[in-house]
C-alpha cells in the first residue's frame, strides 16, 4: 500500500510541476512521460537481462509507446491519458505474472509495479481529464 500511494504522490507532483507551464508545454510533458514509460522498461530489461524474450517485447513496446507520444502530441491528444493508463494495466499484469508464477523472476525492483501503478493511474486519468485543453494548444497544421 505504501508503494501505491508513492506513487499517487509522485503523480501529484508532477501533475503539479507541468501545470505551472502553458498548455503546450504541459501537453509536450505528457508526450515525454509516455515515450519514458517505455524507456524505463527497456532500460530495466536491458540492465538486469532477464530470462526469455523481454528484451525484445520491451523494444516493441518502446516503439509502440514512442508512437503513442508523437501521435498523441500532433493529433490525438487524448491518446497520452489512454496510453499511461494502458500502462498501468502492463504493471498490473507483469506483477501479476510474477506473482503467479508465469516469470520466473521479475526484472524489476522490488514493488516498482505497484509504485506505478499508483503514478499511471492519476497520471493517465488527468490526461484523459486535460485532453480537450490540449487540443486548443496544438499547433495547427497549414
Amino acid at each position: 500500500m505504501a508503494a501505491f500511494t508513492i506513487g499517487l504522490l509522485w503523480a501529484l507532483l508532477f501533475v503539479f510541476v507541468a501545470r505551472r507551464f502553458s498548455l503546450r508545454v504541459e501537453h509536450t510533458l505528457y508526450s515525454i512521460l509516455v515515450a519514458i514509460l517505455a524507456v524505463i522498461y527497456l532500460a530495466l530489461a536491458w540492465w538486469y537481462q532477464p530470462p526469455g524474450p523481454w528484451l525484445g517485447i520491451q523494444t516493441g513496446g518502446l516503439l509502440l509507446y514512442t508512437g503513442a507520444a508523437w501521435l498523441g502530441l500532433r493529433r490525438v491528444p487524448t491518446l497520452l491519458g489512454v496510453a499511461i493508463l494502458v500502462h498501468a494495466g502492463w504493471d498490473l499484469g507483469h506483477l501479476m505474472a510474477v506473482r503467479l508464477g508465469a516469470l520466473e523472476q521479475s526484472f524489476l525492483p522490488p514493488h516498482y509495479e505497484i509504485l506505478c501503478i499508483g503514478f499511471d493511474l492519476l497520471a493517465g486519468v488527468y490526461a484523459l481529464a486535460r485532453a480537450k485543453d490540449w487540443v486548443v494548444a496544438m499547433p495547427r497544421s497549414s
